[in-house]
């Protein structure tokens, strides 16, 4: 199975509103420097969190309905979405190091928030 999926505006509410475990969303676009920096790197926290949290990609070019919704103006951003809402936005390249911490912080206060 494929740990980062695309998605696109047709798509979005069903692949990532719905998910039951936090939902990352990486929005991007091919001509920016920083998010091709920073694809392999989310590729592999995906990979290492698999199961954990649902992990997603999305052309900002190409969905331009849902970067107006959640009112996107820098990239690569990444948004963390739980319970169908968006939360923590991670804006520009991280290293692996930070993206791992964030990422241990956000679960972790998912997993510790009431049912």
């Amino acid at each position: 199975m494929e740990s980062v999926r695309e998605v696109t505006d047709g798509n979005f509410a069903a692949e990532v509103l719905g998910q039951r475990i936090p939902a990352l969303v990486r929005f991007w676009t091919p001509w920016c420097g920083p998010c091709r920096l920073g694809a392999p790197v989310f590729d592999e926290v995906a990979a290492e969190y698999e199961g954990r949290a649902a992990f997603y990609k999305m052309d900002a070019d190409q969905s331009r309905e849902t970067v107006v919704r959640y009112r996107l103006r820098n990239l690569p951003t990444i948004v963390v979405f739980q319970d169908g809402e968006p939360g923590t936005r991670i804006v520009g390249f991280r290293p692996k190091s930070a993206l791992v911490r964030q990422l241990d912080e956000i679960l972790e206060s998912s997993a510790t928030e009431p049912a």
